[in-house]
């Protein structure tokens, strides 16, 4: 599964069903993951958030995480504290969006 950090940020994946992320970090500003998730285009985002985010602060996090269903993932989701997900390796890929 493809990771992405500020350091990794010019190096796009061709594809990804699924990309985990932050949604939250003291280096994320939340233009740079939506331009990610626009090139990349995965199925699932799951969206991770810092476990010492008050109730704004999550709630911040649930609009950006939701945002990205607009912004070219088919569905995103935030995992509450101690939430998992499953990823199927086999869940359609669709192709990468052009850089724009």
């Amino acid at each position: 599964m493809p990771s992405w950090s500020p350091a990794t940020s010019t190096r796009f994946p061709t594809s990804a069903s699924a990309l985990v992320t932050p949604v939250d970090a003291p280096w994320l500003r939340a233009t740079d993951l939506i331009r990610y998730v626009r090139r990349v285009r995965p199925d699932l985002v799951v969206g991770v958030p810092d476990g010492l985010l008050n109730d704004a602060g999550l709630a911040v996090a649930r609009s950006v995480t939701a945002r990205l269903e607009h912004e070219g993932a088919h569905r995103a989701r935030l995992l509450a504290d101690g939430e998992s997900v499953g990823v199927s390796p086999e869940a359609p890929r669709r192709p990468p969006a052009e850089p724009s």
